[in-house]
């Protein structure tokens, strides 16, 4: 990494500053780390794989004009027999049309389970049970990079989905999914996990 960019500011491009502090590797996967401290909000020190943390707009790595923004996000994977339950997002927002696994983003504090949890009650009004972690991906678009963390669970036995934020929800098998346009970040997770 070059060291020369320690104790420099930078302006990520929706208006925060943040000033790289140094680098680390991480002690069980080495890889390279950014340590960098908010200048704005609560501030605080932070640290991010440096993959993530810079967008770089030339080739040669020297100039970041901008970071990219990571999202820790939280889907379901909500399996009831052998389907699968998927939401359609709503046409005029970010990928409209696009298929993906319900869930959203991680909230200060809380665990990813806390925030499906979350999720699955304001997208759907459904309760889950039996939540267990099974997989992630990290996936960059042009305006951010998201984390997304998967978790499977099942309905909470009298518990209905119901679409209330999604164009329309269905359930359907691992073939069917296969064939659907899902958002990118997941469409890599079912290439992964079906």
């Amino acid at each position: 990494m070059d060291e020369s960019l320690i104790g420099r500011e930078f302006r990520h491009f929706k208006g925060g500053r943040y000033r790289l502090e140094g680098f680390a590797k991480d002690s069980e996967t080495l890889e390279e780390m950014v340590v960098y401290r908010a200048l704005y909000g609560e501030g605080g020190l932070w640290v991010r794989p440096a993959k993530m943390f810079f967008e770089i707009i030339e080739r040669g790595g020297r100039t970041m004009k901008r970071f990219s923004q990571v999202i820790e996000v939280v889907g379901a994977i909500i399996k009831d027999g052998g389907k699968y339950l998927v939401g359609q997002r709503p046409e005029g927002k970010t990928q409209g049309g696009l298929w993906e696994f319900m869930g959203g983003k991680i909230e200060r504090g809380e665990t990813p389970e806390a925030a499906l949890a979350r999720e699955c009650r304001e997208e759907l009004a459904l309760e889950i049970q039996n939540e267990r972690i099974v997989d992630a991906v990290v996936h960059e678009y042009p305006e951010k990079t998201v984390h997304l963390t998967l978790i499977s669970c099942e309905p909470k036995p009298g518990s209905t989905p119901k679409a209330l934020e999604h164009q329309a929800i269905r359930w359907v098998t691992p073939e069917e999914m296969r064939a659907m346009p899902f958002c990118p970040a997941d469409a890599e997770l079912i290439e992964r996990l079906f």
